[in-house]
């Protein structure tokens, strides 16, 4: 990330533009769900719907009757929204399908990380027996994994992120062998600060990522190295087109939380 920030700044490009795509101004967000409570489940859909966002994300994968109990109360919530349900390769197979004919039942989006992440031809028998599109993202970290899941018939979707895909030229790299095999792509992020998020949106607009992604990495941190970057309004990121990722970093800030 630090190499194209630096060829961006020197080229006086963003990164769309060392890419030779159209700058997009703004990327949509998804609101992220983790909760073992349905009630709390439901509370979180409707602030997400009220609040302007086109998608949701909610993490399964613990206890199935549970686990379809918070999915129905998020989809009688907000039953328009783009709707992706993770389950972080918490299921059995058998589980996996029954999770999947209900969320055949009542609409799901995508069905994330089902099974374990070695497990491809658990997921590829699994897309026979489902019209709910599989979604791998714990199977996917290089490129050549990406090709392994192609040849396994293993996926409909892969998550791109950047962090899991040690960074730019990687992430990119999925990303155009995912889009030139067929699959649909989602966005995906860490833990990571502004940097994380700006470098990721450019990346999610030059791959023409449409649906809302989950980048929700600054909400969690107290603090944040970028001064002047991105506008987070609520579900939407406001991009910059500055040079290259476009963020400018506080110095202080990062004497403050330097780790001799």
């Amino acid at each position: 990330m630090a190499l194209y920030d630096l060829i961006g700044k020197q080229n006086n490009k963003s990164l769309a533009r060392l890419w030779h795509s159209k700058p997009k101004s703004t990327i949509e967000l998804s609101y992220l769900i983790s909760t073992e409570s349905p009630d709390e489940a439901a509370r979180k859909a409707r602030f997400a719907h009220e609040n302007g966002y086109k998608g949701l994300d909610v993490k399964i994968g613990f206890d199935l009757k549970q686990d379809l109990e918070i999915v129905d109360a998020v989809k009688h919530t907000a039953p328009n929204l783009y709707f992706r349900v993770d389950a972080n390769q918490g299921y059995s197979f058998s589980n996996a399908v029954k999770a999947a004919k209900h969320f055949e039942k009542i609409g799901v989006d995508i069905f994330e990380q089902p099974l374990k992440a070695n497990d491809l031809l658990g997921h590829a028998q699994l897309r026979r027996k489902t019209s709910v599109p599989i979604a791998l993202d714990e199977s996917i970290w290089t490129a050549a994994d990406l090709i392994q899941a192609v040849r396994f018939e293993a996926c409909d979707t892969a998550v791109i992120k950047l962090t899991k895909m040690a960074g730019l030229t990687g992430a990119r790299r999925c990303g155009e062998i995912g889009r030139e095999a067929g699959l649909e792509l989602v966005g995906g992020g860490l833990t990571e600060s502004t940097l994380g998020l700006s470098a990721s949106a450019h990346l999610f607009n030059y791959l023409e990522i449409e649906t809302p992604v989950d980048q929700n990495g600054p909400m969690f941190l107290f603090d944040d190295p970028v001064e002047e970057g991105p506008r987070i309004e609520e579900s939407t990121v406001h991009l910059t087109d500055g040079a290259g990722i476009g963020c400018k970093v506080n110095s202080s800030k990062l004497e403050k939380y330097k780790v001799e």
